[in-house]
């Protein structure tokens, strides 16, 4: 099984030019590269090494696209969402 991160789903801003993004069209051909393979929401977790699971870090509101694109796929992947904020009332 192979686990594969990501961080910034959107295009590119100028505004932000050392973040590493990876563009809405270019995540999607790599869902379609790896759609036969990513863990559907009805799968378990197995030791099958064709197995992918897909990663989210830092909640940001990239991932309201990605989850939605996923769940047209019928796949999942795991979101990591820091809490810090709803528990100091603080930005990280």
């Amino acid at each position: 099984m192979k686990a594969i991160m990501y961080h910034y789903i959107r295009d590119y801003d100028k505004g932000y030019p050392f973040f590493n993004f990876l563009s809405k069209e270019k995540f999607k051909k790599q869902l379609n590269l790896f759609e036969k393979n990513i863990l559907s929401k009805y799968e378990n977790f197995s030791k099958n090494d064709d197995q992918i699971i897909l990663t989210f870090d830092d909640g940001l509101k990239d991932h309201i696209f990605v989850a939605e694109e996923l769940k047209k796929r019928n796949k999942t992947g795991f979101f990591f969402i820091p809490t810090y904020q709803l528990e100091s009332n603080e930005f990280l």
